[in-house]
């Protein structure tokens, strides 16, 4: 028998994993546990959707590569 819930969330990678936020402003060690805690404990599936923020830190270090390499 099927047992899926039904339910899901869409999350941020960034949220489910603070080790992928940009140096200095993660606000836990890990996953947020007050916010993935309550997801799992009401049977709420999650699909993680990119981190906007670590594309966007990806491209500054691309940038900051190709400028050094030219340099």
């Amino acid at each position: 028998m099927d047992k899926r819930g039904k339910k899901i969330i869409y999350l941020s990678r960034c949220l489910i994993n603070q080790n992928l936020r940009f140096p200095g402003i993660a606000v836990s060690s890990g996953a947020i546990t007050e916010l993935i805690s309550p997801i799992i404990e009401n049977g709420i599936g999650i699909e993680s959707l990119p981190c906007l923020e670590r594309i966007a830190w990806d491209v500054l270090k691309e940038a900051l590569f190709i400028s050094i390499s030219l340099s």
